[in-house]
């Protein structure tokens, strides 16, 4: 995407690339907090077919891991959308 965005560079405005950019590095921030979802439950499957003993603990600490996803991507939301941290900080 940005190599897609810098062929476009020199057929849009500076302001136009700028928001093009900042929409695209957001994006790529907010996708890459899906490994926050993907990875604690792909922990969980591999306790879960492994059938270790005792791993219910394990197991909740996972789940609760799990449960950061929403927050944390409205975290990166607002940290990378410049008209939200814009409304946020003022």
């Amino acid at each position: 995407m940005l190599k897609m965005l810098k062929e476009v560079q020199t057929k849009v405005s500076a302001a136009s690339f700028r928001r093009y950019k900042n929409a695209v590095n957001s994006l790529l921030a907010q996708f890459s907090t899906s490994s926050l979802l993907l990875a604690p439950l792909f922990l969980f499957v591999v306790l879960t077919a492994a059938q270790i003993e005792n791993s219910d603990d394990a197991a909740d600490i996972i789940v609760a891991m799990m449960t950061l996803h929403s927050p944390v991507n409205a975290i990166v939301l607002v940290v990378t959308t410049p008209p939200f941290r814009n409304y946020i900080l003022r």
